[in-house]
C-alpha cells in the first residue's frame, strides 16, 4: 500500500509535527488506529508546534473512543483534520468530511444519510474553540496535521508576535513590545506544571490578539513547576515571573505586580478558558472596571462533571446571600480588570479564596461589576491542583472575613442596603428618615445634599448635586446619579446663594463643632430657602441606650464615629443665631431628630 495516499497512525515512518509518535501508539505488526489514553494527547496544538512529551497522568479506564468501523480503517493523509479532546473520553480523532470510512476499511459499512458521530463532534468541537482564524497557516489550538517524518522545518519556534517576554538569552522575538506604555493589555496566568497545556495556549492567545488588534503582554506566574512550564514559555514569548510565596493567591499577587498595561486579564492555564474569549471581554472593557466570565448567569455554561458543577453553585450562592452581593459566580478565575481598579487592593487571601476576595472588596470600593455569560470547559492535560479541604476551610475563613467588611461602613454600599435591611430597627430607621426628608425637600428646585453618602435619599431626588467626602461612594453612585462632587463640608465649591434647598442628615455629628460646619451651609442657601438637618439627640436617654447596642450589634457601623454632640435646644438656639425659623422638627424613633428650618432674608454666613 502507497503511504503517500495511506498512512495510519502506528507506522514507524510516520510522526506528529516532527516528534515520533507515542510508543504506546506505535507497535509494530498491528494495522489498527490506536486507542489512545486520557493524558497522552488532551488536545492538539497548533500547526508546526510539536506534542508534548507527556501530558498528565494516564487514567487506564477512560480512553479515547473511536467509531467502531474507523478503529481498523487506515487514514488518508487528506481525511485528518484534528485531534478532538472530549471531556470524559480524551482524544478522539476527527477526519474531514462524513464519518464513512476510507476505501482500504476492512469492515465496509454503507454511509448513514445524516451527518455521524465524527462530524458531530468536529462541529461540538468547532463551536467549543470560536471562529476559524484569518490565516490558516496560524489555526488556534486544535489543528493538527500528519506528515512524514522530516517534511517540515523542525528549526526554533518563534515567540508570539505582539507578545512582550523573555527569550532565554536570544534576543527579543520578532514583533515584541519593549515599550510597556504601548502596551494595551496583560494577560497573567498562574501555572504549576502546566507545560502541555500552555504549548497550546500561548499560540493560541497570540492568534486572538493579533485579530483583536491589541498589543499585549503574557506574564506567566510560575510556581516552581518541575516540568519545564518556565523554560517554555519564555520560548514562546511570555514573561515569566517565579513565584516567591506558596498559594493561587501569592501566584495572582506576584502576576498583578508584574503587569503593566492599563487592563488585566487572568486566566487559568488548563485550557478550561477559552482565548477566543478574551475578545468578548474585551469589547465589554468600556462597560465595567471588572468583568467576570460568569459560568451561571443566562447563557452561562460549565461542562465539568456535576459533583464540581453542584459544589461550585452552592459555594457561589452562599458567598452571594452572605455578603449581599447582586452577582452569581464569584470563583470565576476568568477576568478582566481596570488596572487602576486592583492596584492598590489589601488583599489578604493566599489561595483561591483571592477571587471572591478581590470582587468584593472591588464592590465595597463601589466598582463596576458586570458578569458575561461563559462556557467553561474541563481542563486539559494533568489533573487539578485543587484540594478539597483546604479549599473549603480557605472559603469559609475568607466569608468570616469579608461578612465584617461587608457590613461596615467601609463598604460603598453601606447607606444603600441599609435601606433594604434584614435587621428590622435598621430598615425602619432608615425608611422613616428617608420619607422624612424628602417630605422637607421636595419643594426646592436647586438642592444640596451634603454627605450624601449611597443612600437612597440622593437617588430619589434626581435633580439634586450629591457631595460627600468618600470617593467609594461617590463611584458607587455615579452610575444611578450623575451629579456628584467631592469636597469637604468646611469649603464648599459653590457661589453664594446657588440653591434652594440644602439637606444634611446624620454628617454634623461626625466632624468637629466649628462655625464652618453651619456657615458653609448657610452661604451657599439662598434668602428664604430650606435647611434640612438631621442629628441624634444626645438630650434623651434612649439614644444613648440605643447608640450603645448599636455599636454592640454592628461593630463597624457609625456609632463609634459620633464625636459632636447635640441637643434640640442647643441646635435650635443655634439656627436661630444665625438667623433661621424652626417650622418643624420630627423624630425618628424618639431619638434622631430632623429640622426643617427656613433661612431669614437677612440672615448670613459667621465672619
Amino acid at each position: 500500500m502507497d503511504d503517500a495516499a495511506d498512512l495510519r497512525l502506528r507506522n514507524h515512518g510516520l510522526s506528529l509535527h516532527g516528534r515520533p509518535v507515542p510508543a504506546h501508539a506505535r507497535r509494530d505488526g498491528e494495522r489498527r488506529l490506536p486507542r489512545l489514553r486520557l493524558g497522552a494527547l488532551r488536545g492538539a496544538p497548533p500547526r508546526g508546534e510539536p506534542l508534548p512529551r507527556r501530558a498528565g497522568r494516564v487514567r487506564p479506564r477512560a480512553r479515547a473512543r473511536l467509531p467502531h468501523r474507523l478503529r481498523r480503517a487506515p487514514v488518508p493523509r487528506d481525511r485528518v483534520e484534528f485531534l478532538h479532546h472530549h471531556p470524559h473520553h480524551g482524544a478522539v480523532l476527527v477526519l474531514h468530511g462524513a464519518d464513512r470510512p476510507p476505501a482500504g476499511a476492512r469492515d465496509r459499512r454503507r454511509a448513514p444519510a445524516r451527518r455521524g458521530p465524527a462530524a458531530a463532534a468536529l462541529d461540538r468541537a468547532r463551536a467549543a474553540l470560536g471562529p476559524a482564524p484569518r490565516e490558516p497557516s496560524a489555526p488556534p489550538w486544535s489543528a493538527v496535521t500528519l506528515r512524514r517524518r522530516g517534511s517540515g522545518a523542525r528549526g526554533a519556534r518563534r515567540a508570539p508576535a505582539g507578545f512582550e517576554g523573555g527569550t532565554g538569552g536570544r534576543g527579543l522575538p520578532p514583533g515584541t513590545v519593549t515599550d510597556p506604555a504601548a502596551l494595551d493589555l496583560s494577560i497573567v496566568i498562574p501555572a504549576w506544571n502546566e507545560r502541555a497545556n500552555l504549548e497550546l495556549l500561548l499560540p493560541a492567545l497570540r492568534q486572538v490578539c493579533e485579530d483583536l488588534g491589541v498589543r499585549a503582554e503574557v506574564v506567566v506566574v510560575d510556581g516552581g513547576s518541575g516540568d519545564g512550564t518556565a523554560e517554555l514559555a519564555r520560548r514562546l514569548g511570555a514573561r515569566v515571573v517565579p513565584q516567591a510565596a506558596r498559594g493561587y493567591g501569592a501566584a495572582f499577587r506576584e502576576g498583578l505586580a508584574a503587569s503593566r498595561a492599563p487592563f488585566v486579564a487572568t486566566m487559568d492555564a488548563d485550557l478550561s478558558h477559552r482565548p477566543v474569549f478574551l475578545g468578548d471581554l474585551w469589547k465589554c472593557r468600556g462597560e465595567a472596571d471588572v468583568l467576570i466570565a460568569s459560568r451561571y448567569v443566562p447563557g452561562g455554561d460549565s461542562q465539568t462533571h456535576w459533583m464540581r458543577r453542584l459544589l461550585s453553585r452552592v459555594l457561589n450562592q452562599i458567598y452571594a446571600r452572605a455578603l449581599a452581593l447582586p452577582l452569581r459566580d464569584l470563583s470565576s478565575g476568568f477576568r478582566m480588570y481596570r488596572r487602576g481598579a486592583i492596584a492598590e487592593l489589601p488583599l489578604a487571601a493566599r489561595d483561591f479564596d483571592i477571587l471572591p476576595e478581590i470582587v468584593t472588596r472591588l464592590y465595597a470600593e463601589g466598582y463596576a461589576v458586570r458578569e458575561v455569560p461563559f462556557r467553561f470547559l474541563s481542563r486539559g492535560s494533568g489533573r487539578s491542583h485543587v484540594r478539597l479541604l483546604r479549599f473549603a476551610w480557605s472559603y469559609l475563613r475568607t466569608l468570616a472575613r469579608l461578612w465584617r467588611l461587608r457590613n461596615s461602613i467601609d463598604s460603598a454600599d453601606y447607606d444603600a442596603r441599609a435601606f433594604d435591611s434584614a435587621i428590622p430597627l435598621q430598615r425602619y430607621w432608615q425608611r422613616a428618615r428617608h420619607r422624612i426628608v424628602l417630605g422637607f425637600a421636595r419643594e426646592g428646585r436647586a438642592v444640596l445634599d451634603i454627605g450624601c453618602g449611597s443612600s437612597r435619599i440622593i437617588q430619589d431626588l434626581p435633580r439634586a448635586v450629591g457631595l460627600d467626602i468618600q470617593q467609594r461612594k461617590l463611584r458607587y453612585l455615579r452610575p444611578a446619579h450623575p451629579r456628584l462632587v467631592r469636597a469637604s463640608l468646611d469649603r464648599l465649591p459653590f457661589r453664594g446663594g446657588a440653591f434652594d434647598a440644602v439637606i444634611c442628615s446624620e454628617v454634623i455629628e461626625h466632624v468637629p463643632d466649628t462655625p464652618e460646619v453651619l456657615g458653609e451651609m448657610t452661604r451657599v442657601l439662598r434668602p428664604g430657602g430650606t435647611l434640612v438637618l438631621g442629628t441624634p439627640d444626645y438630650g434623651r436617654r434612649l439614644w444613648r441606650v440605643i447608640e450603645w447596642v448599636y455599636g454592640k450589634v454592628v461593630p463597624g457601623g457609625y456609632a463609634h464615629e459620633h464625636i459632636t454632640h447635640f441637643t434640640r435646644r442647643g441646635l435650635t438656639a443655634r439656627l436661630a443665631a444665625l438667623g433661621y425659623r424652626t417650622v418643624d422638627c420630627r423624630y425618628v424613633g424618639f431619638c434622631e431628630m430632623i429640622f426643617d428650618a427656613r433661612r431669614g432674608a437677612g440672615a448670613g454666613a459667621p465672619r
